[in-house]
């Protein structure tokens, strides 16, 4: 999954919009869309902060641990691959 599906997965399961979550970061109501829309994809700090105010946390998880994750509910970030 890329980061713009992951931001986009995270909020459905947290039943949050783009607008709420960017006010629960204390950000511009704005943040999130105007965020997604842009080239370069979004750095570790956004989404990290992306991810709290929606009840997830960003989490670096080795290898062998991965089915864990997607167990558990976890959304997995493709870093292998960059979307325009």
């Amino acid at each position: 999954m890329q980061t713009n599906d992951a931001v986009k997965a995270i909020m459905a399961k947290a039943g949050k919009t783009a607008y709420a979550a960017s006010l629960d970061m204390g950000r511009k109501h704005s943040f999130i869309t105007t965020t997604l829309k842009r080239k370069g994809g979004i750095g570790a700090p956004v989404l990290s902060d992306i991810a709290g105010a929606c009840g997830y946390r960003l989490v670096l998880v080795p290898d062998e641990h991965m089915d864990d994750v997607e167990r558990g509910g976890g959304i997995v970030i493709d870093g292998t691959t960059r979307a325009d």
